[in-house]
């Protein structure tokens, strides 16, 4: 099989059952082989998709969703030794932007057939457990993530609102970092430890960020104010502007001990409450597949076209 392909249907608020039999109507057309898995949030997709892998031994696999389903595929995709491809259909999308992946779902299954590019990317190991390649932290960040997921309503709007009925009553935290054998004292309302520049807000958090450099960088924000605010607004266009208001440790790994539990969050997931939290990277771990240059004169692309399976899809290959 070509293609094993992990769709959460529920990610972003958005209705996939279109996309998804358009998707199929796609690939049946190349003639690529695949099967489409719909997430359902408890233990038994990870053994569903572990006697798929095995019976069916996919070549790549896609993951269809936001950052949260994007973590858990990597996850499938370590164990296996599968490439990645990601068509982004999150709230934010925060590690595709970073790629700079297309938003396009279609041109980013484009790019997925094609394969003409893959990169290898690192992680981040949180107690020897937990996987995450984006953005993880501690403190405010996570409680907004925490009560995200009870929210009825999906999207950045809904995110946006309990970003501000957070902040209202934001808890100053203490913690203890331990970097290369040096202790760090630190107060601040949240800690991030980013692989990534920024959130998928477009909010930079980390302008030193790149996520295949082979360390990471704890971000401890000691300071929310109507200044910090704004300037975190105008990291937007001025990714440095934001850097005042944090303290920035680059490391490869790190030992963080909070004086009572706090809740840790991992790529937009909720992963509990902890008192310490070990985090290590693992250099150039995950091979992911980019964008290829568009090649207009692709005559499978024009044969798709023509059979109008792109109904709801603005992008470049309506005018082929």
């Amino acid at each position: 099989m070509e293609l094993l392909i992990i769709l959460n249907p529920i990610s972003g608020g958005y209705d996939k059952v279109e996309f998804q039999h358009t998707l199929h109507d796609i690939l049946e057309n190349e003639k690529i082989s695949h099967q489409i898995y719909l997430t359902t949030g408890d233990k038994s997709d990870q053994s569903n998709l572990q006697s798929i892998i095995l019976k069916e031994l996919p070549k790549k696999l896609v993951a269809i969703g936001g950052d949260g389903t994007i973590s858990f595929c990597i996850q499938i995709a370590l164990k296996h030794q599968l490439p990645l491809g990601i068509i982004p259909f999150g709230s934010a999308n925060g590690m595709a932007a970073e790629l700079g992946l297309n938003t396009d779902p279609f041109l980013a299954l484009y790019d997925i057939i094609k394969d003409n590019k893959r990169q290898s990317f690192d992680l981040l190991l949180f107690n020897g457990e937990y996987y995450g390649w984006h953005i993880a932290d501690i403190g405010l960040n996570a409680q907004i993530v925490k009560d995200f997921h009870f929210d009825p309503n999906r999207g950045i709007t809904a995110y946006i609102k309990q970003f501000f009925e957070k902040l209202t009553n934001a808890e100053v935290l203490s913690y203890q970092v331990e970097v290369d054998g040096k202790i760090h004292h630190l107060e601040g309302y949240m800690l991030a430890f980013a692989n990534a520049r920024k959130y998928g807000t477009g909010i930079h958090l980390n302008p030193l960020g790149n996520p295949s450099d082979g360390v990471f960088e704890i971000c401890n924000v000691n300071t929310i104010s109507f200044t910090s605010l704004a300037a975190a607004g105008i990291s937007y266009l001025i990714p440095e502007i934001g850097l005042k208001y944090l303290d920035v440790i680059s490391c490869k790994k790190a030992v963080i001990k909070t004086q009572k539990p706090t809740l840790l969050q991992i790529d937009g997931e909720v992963i509990g409450e902890f008192t310490t939290i070990e985090v290590e990277v693992i250099a150039q771990a995950i091979e992911v597949i980019l964008p290829s240059t568009i090649n207009v004169e692709q005559d499978s692309y024009k044969s798709i076209m023509s059979k109008n399976l792109f109904p709801f899809s603005n992008n470049i290959f309506a005018s082929l």
